[in-house]
């Protein structure tokens, strides 16, 4: 399993619309975006390419300051809608 598939495969698992929260050190909080966005594309763009594509809707993703450490922040992911569970 790659570094950050198990962040997108709990996104897609929770309800649409449900956030999930992931706590992180603030300088990490482009990567981590960064990466799962990658992530939702590589289980996509194939499928998309072949005609198997069900629409998985863009993410929504909300950065809030963590109450407990002012080095860290909670990014919350999730998907607008998810055809594919259609």
């Amino acid at each position: 399993m790659r570094q950050y598939e198990s962040i997108w495969l709990e996104i897609k698992r929770v309800d649409t619309g449900k956030e999930v929260p992931v706590r992180i050190h603030a300088s990490a909080r482009k990567r981590l975006i960064q990466a799962v966005k990658l992530e939702k594309t590589k289980e996509v763009a194939p499928k998309k390419q072949v005609g198997m594509f069900k629409r998985q809707g863009p993410l929504k993703i909300r950065v809030e300051q963590c109450a407990r450490d002012a080095a860290f922040v909670v990014v919350f992911f999730s998907l607008t809608y998810d055809a594919s569970k259609w």
